[in-house]
Formats: structure tokens, sequence, C-alpha cells
């Protein structure tokens, strides 16, 4: 494998006070990219106003040779699970957009004062891309919910407050794998429990900058069963005799794999405005053999564990604006980019960046899906792509119409499971069989090699003279002969009756009896019921002789 490369392509600004829909876009501080839309979706951390963090659509226009603009599009609201609107200001910096129509949404918790009640944890949500309603939460490991030592919650920096996140230095960071199987999230810097001592940048270098990579199980809001990784960032820039501590502010996993980027900024100078940070890409494997699982460690001051390793891939050659922000975007002559962008903090003296970084690595393969039904049913893709991408996993589920039955899957394909779980790792196709009532009842007497001959509605395999259609109507055995259970005649001087059992739960069936005097020509006569049998119906069709020749039938026609 070539060893991973990151070429700077260019950079591009949004002005600031740029509105769309009467909003101002900046605060950027998480960046997705939908390949299926060629759009990024950022998410803006401001929250100066209550319920005012917005997903902002935004293009980007570049090429191999240059990037030339950069346009904010549209912007959505998050808003709760009923929709209605936020009543508490909050800091969402991390977005990872999934195959459905979702994005996953972190949210740093913010310090409220001493008053606990109204301060405001750190959460992961799941939102729906094009409401911004919350779909669902996903469960975070108790060690990052601030608290005390009694184990209540308290405000983040709190003066009780004994683990969790620290205010502002908390969920800036979401990633999830190219097959949106995998989510990961990051503390921007070390957990209350993991650093003893305090952020003045002067001490303790090497234990501020400490962070836990989490990587979740299963679906939002399963019990946790997480793993932890530790990562350390840089030593910052030493200015004017104080050490600045680089933080994390996003990753970005490469595959399911466990190869991801991680994102280091640093200040450069003693403020934040313009030009005053510096930007570090690493690369780590989670999976890395001797890195140790810490999710069972609450704290890890005084504890033995083993970091992960990193590897520098990209540095900015000159000082950049607060790039928070990191996402894998447009494909370029087979290769994956990756899209950088700033948070201007609403501030005059900063600005909104977006930056591309060519890369060497192969863009993702793009598989196919392709389904069809034989019977009378549908089948459902979820999520519904026009392509996936490898190794994702699509969900098929067969709804058969009305009257039909699902009889299992074909082609690339097997089985009866309903919904199933198919793995792109090829093109494939799928085909969902359905069967009318006739059909099931041939699969239970005859082999698939005979439903089209000995198994055909007009064959008699047993030679009995009873039709299959007819043995199936009446509930007969179509490979045994049938002497109970056929239709009986009765006669007097007078009347000619015919008296049938029908079943009413084989709705492709029409039942009629007829009457003709020659055999060659025949009339509908009317039935009625005279009794039942458990579920069967008794019925029975008369008509006078009047002193001719008649002769009774029952007709049975396959309407489906």
């Amino acid at each position: 494998m070539a060893q991973t490369s990151l070429i700077y392509l260019g950079t591009r600004t949004i002005a600031n006070g740029t509105q769309v829909g009467g909003f101002e876009i900046g605060g950027l501080s998480g960046i997705s990219y939908n390949a299926y839309t060629d759009i990024f979706t950022a998410i803006t951390d401001d929250s100066r106003a209550a319920g005012s963090s917005r997903l902002w659509n935004v293009s980007l226009a570049y090429d191999s040779a240059s990037f030339t603009a950069a346009t904010a599009l549209s912007s959505t609201p998050l808003r709760t699970a009923s929709g209605g609107g936020l009543t508490y200001a909050i800091d969402t910096e991390g977005i990872a957009g999934n195959l459905n129509g979702t994005f996953f949404i972190s949210h740093e918790g913010l310090a409220a004062g001493s008053d606990p009640v109204s301060s405001i944890p750190p959460w992961i949500w799941q939102v729906d891309a094009a409401t911004g309603n919350k779909l669902a939460e996903v469960a975070l490991p108790v060690k990052f919910l601030p608290r005390n030592g009694s184990g209540q919650q308290v405000p983040p920096n709190n003066g009780s407050q004994t683990s969790g996140v620290r205010s502002n230095l908390s969920l800036e960071c979401l990633g999830i794998t190219p097959t949106r199987k995998v989510l990961f999230t990051s503390n921007e810097a070390a957990l209350k429990q993991d650093y003893s001592g305090t952020y003045n940048g002067s001490t303790n270098q090497a234990q501020n900058s400490l962070t836990r990579i989490v990587r979740f199980p299963g679906a939002p809001g399963s019990p946790i069963a997480a793993e932890e990784k530790v990562y350390q960032a840089d030593q910052g820039t030493l200015f004017f005799f104080v050490r600045r501590f680089n933080t994390v502010p996003d990753i970005l996993p490469i595959d399911d794999a466990g190869r991801m980027f991680v994102m280091e900024r640093g200040l450069t100078e003693n403020n934040t405005n313009l030009g005053s940070y510096r930007i570090r890409i690493y690369e780590v494997d989670f999976n890395q053999s001797n890195a140790t699982n810490v999710a069972g460690i609450n704290a890890l001051v005084g504890a033995s564990y083993t970091r992960l390793n990193k590897t520098i891939r990209w540095e900015s050659s000159t000082n950049m604006d607060n790039v928070e922000a990191m996402c894998f975007g447009r494909d370029i002559d087979g290769f994956r980019t990756i899209v950088l962008a700033s948070d201007n903090n609403f501030n005059s003296a900063q600005i909104t960046q977006f930056h591309v970084l060519k890369t060497n690595i192969p863009a993702v393969t793009r598989r196919s899906l392709a389904t069809s039904v034989s019977g009378s049913g549908t089948v459902a893709t979820a999520p519904a792509l026009a392509w996936y991408p490898e190794g994702s996993e699509v969900s098929l589920t067969a709804s058969p119409s009305a009257n039909y039955t699902f009889a299992g899957w074909s082609g690339a394909v097997s089985g009866s499971t309903n919904p199933l779980i198919v793995v792109m790792d090829a093109n494939k196709s799928a085909q969902a069989s359905f069967l009318s009532p006739f059909e099931g009842w041939q699969t239970n007497y005859f082999q698939p090699g005979e439903t089209a001959e000995i198994g055909a509605p007009g064959s008699d395999p047993e030679g009995d003279g009873i039709p299959n259609l007819l043995e199936y109507a009446l509930n007969l055995h179509p490979r045994q002969p049938s002497p109970v259970g056929l239709p009986t005649l009765g006669s007097d001087p007078n009347t000619l009756s015919l008296t049938y059992r029908k079943d009413p739960s084989k709705p492709d069936i029409g039942w009629q009896v007829e009457v003709s005097s020659n055999l060659n020509t025949w009339d509908q006569v009317d039935d009625s019921l005279i009794g039942n049998d458990g579920a069967i119906e008794i019925r029975r069709a008369s008509v006078p002789t009047d002193g001719s020749p008649k002769f009774l039938r029952l007709k049975v026609t396959k309407l489906f």
C-alpha cells in the first residue's frame, strides 16, 4: 500500500455577513458531503440565541486543477423530535452524514453558572436531513457526562465536577466510515478525570492533550459497549513563555478497518484572530494491536495504557483561520479529496474558509443493486439509492400484494428472511418471489420442476379424473385418489340438486354451479348456504327437472 499523501489544492471563503433566507452563515464547526447530490452540509455552533444552531448546505466548485467558488445555498434549523424549536442555546460541533437521509450531530455541552438544571450535558443526536428534527439519541459512555463526586450531574467546569467533559472542550468530533456502519467521536481535550491540572497552557502539557477516540457499536440508543483508545495531541507553540496546547477538532475515518485521519489545531499567537492557527492532519490505526482499549478505565491519571501511534500526513505551511471541520469530498480522477472548513465565531476579524486537499486514497467503489419480483408484490430498499458504497448494507423488504405470500429470494441472495440485510460487496440483483394461494398449494405437493407439467391446474397426476385446480378448491390430495369430498347430486321427481363444500379461504378461486340440458351449452345457477363444517361452507344449488334431462356441474375458475 502506497504511503498516504495529501496535497493542498486551494481555498475559498464566504464573506462575513452573507445571508441566505434571512440567516447569516458562520460558526461552521463540522462538515459532511453527500456524493449523491454533490452538496456539503455544515453544522454551525452558534449558540448566541436559543435554538439557533443550523445545518447549512454549501456548494464547493473544485476539480483536479483549481478551487473556484464556495456558495451558501440554504439552511435548516435543528428541532426537537416533535418539530418544535429548541428552547435552549446549544453548541453543536460535529456532523456525520448517513446513507438514509439523516445526520449524526454532536453537542459539546455548556456550562450554565451553578445551576445543574439549566446546564446542558453533551449529546449526540440523529436528525432528519430535510427537517432538522431529532430522530434518536446515541447513548454516551457515562464517563463523558459531567458529574460530581456523588455521581450527580453538574455543569461542565463547575467547581464540584470530578469527571466528564470540560466546557468548550467536549464532543468536537464526529466521524463515520464510508459504509456508514461505524460511528466515532472524540473529546477535544482531556476529560476532567483524565487530567488533574488546570488549563493554563503552562503545566502538564503531555497530560492535558489526551483525548479518547470512541468507536460506537450498534444502533443509536443501544446499550454502550464502546471501544475507546487514547490519542495525544502535540505540544503547541511556545508564545511569550506560555506553551499553547493543541486540541482535536475533528476525526475522519478512512475505511472500516480502523484507519482514520485526526486533525490537530493549535494557536500560533496569543489570540484567536485570522491567521492564528496551525493545522496538522495525522493518520492513525484505531485497530493498532498494542493500543489499550480504555473503555473500562474511568480515569487516565495514574493508569497504565498504550496510546495510539500517529503519523503526520499534512501540515499547513502558513497560518490558517480557526479550522474545525473535516470531511471527504468530491472524488477527483478516481481519488478522494478532503475538505476543511473554519469557524469564524461570527467575529469580524475571522473568516469562513474552505480548503481542499487532494489525496492518493482510491475513491470508494460504487455498487449497484437491481431488484425485481416474480408474482405480485413489491420490494423496498432502505436506503433507496442509485448506488451503494462498497461494503455498505441495504435492507430489502418484500411486501406481497393482497392474497399473495412471500416465498423467498433469488439472484445474488437466497433464503426467506424478510427484511433481508444485503452487504454490497459486489454489484447485485435480488428477486422476490410471491405466490398466489394456488401456487403455495402447489409447493406442498410438487417439486419445483413439476409445477409446470404434472402440477399444472389442468393436470391429473393420480388419474382419478379430478384436475389439480379442483383438488385444490375442494381440499383434496392431488397425488392420491379422492373418493370423498367431491360434490354430490340429489334428485326427486321434480328437482335436481348439487351440494358442494366451499372453502372461503381460497380467494383465488371462483365457484359457479351450472346447468345444461344437452351438455353443450351451460347456464349459471344460484346456490345457497345450507350449513357449515367449521370454516367450510356447505352450499347447494337446485333446478326443476320439468320432465326433461338436466345436468349440473360445479365450475371452478382460477381468478389470479
